[in-house]
């Protein structure tokens, strides 16, 4: 039998860690370290910061303060989806690992910055929260409760009847 060699499964060990560090949510442990000592609050401007693959903020400010074990980040506003991104975002380390808490609303935003099929607009609140080790195991466990309001909403998508049939051929099993 082929076994692996070691350099294989070093190399495949290194290729893991190297996506690991790229994961928008590691599972690694938080390491707050690096904010001991550290005291800032700085009010930032900026012209457009990435969130997602698909959407992205314009023309915004937020304040970023750290002191040791917290970061929050406050008064965000700025330009998203034709709508208006407003919020508040706050890590802090605790004893069974890291709490997250979050109040985020985009306002009016056009459904076409989500899909090029829909029309109209929406207002998503959201308020959440999370206690965990890692940013994976806060989105994991993230808990709260949000809200959605459509305004000339029209989104395409496939007629009750063919959602209907593929439900039943799934659930006979012939699928």
């Amino acid at each position: 039998t082929d076994k692996p060699s070691t350099s294989t499964i070093a190399g495949g060990a290194a290729s893991v860690a190297a996506l690991e560090s790229r994961s928008l949510w590691p599972s690694r442990v938080f390491d707050f370290d690096a904010l001991d000592g550290t005291e800032a609050d700085v009010r930032l401007s900026f012209a457009s910061l990435d969130l997602s693959g698909n959407l992205a903020t314009r023309d915004g400010e937020m304040r970023l303060t750290l002191t040791p074990g917290k970061l929050a980040i406050d008064d965000l506003s700025a330009d998203a989806a034709g709508g208006k991104l407003m919020g508040n975002v706050s890590l802090e380390k605790a004893s069974n690992g890291v709490v997250l808490a979050t109040d985020l609303k985009l306002d009016q935003a056009k459904l076409s910055s989500f899909s090029p099929a829909a029309k109209g607009s929406a207002t998503f609140d959201l308020h959440a929260g999370a206690t965990a080790q890692s940013p994976a195991g806060l989105l994991a466990v993230m808990a709260g409760s949000g809200h959605v309001a459509l305004k000339d909403a029209n989104i395409h998508a496939p007629a009750v009847k063919a959602l209907a049939d593929i439900v039943d051929t799934v659930l006979q099993g012939k699928m």
